[in-house]
């Protein structure tokens, strides 16, 4: 899978490796388009794959702590 140039290869291999049902292609996609849409945003995606690796969060989220320039 070819990975955007803004999302960072290691912290995305890693999430996959600690969630267990992004493995399908369609559902790294959808993360993929969610991770789009919070980089659009002004979101810094590295920062949401961390909190996600730390929590073994199933899914991605944005917060205000993951907001660039804070």
């Amino acid at each position: 899978m070819i990975l955007p140039i803004f999302l960072p290869d290691t912290e995305w291999r890693e999430w996959i490796r600690v969630k267990k049902g992004a493995k399908t292609p369609y559902a790294q996609q959808l993360a993929i388009g969610k991770l789009t849409e919070f980089h659009a945003a002004g979101y810094d995606v590295k920062a949401i794959l961390n909190s996600a690796i730390e929590g073994a969060w199933a899914s991605v989220y944005a917060n205000e702590s993951t907001l660039r320039g804070r």
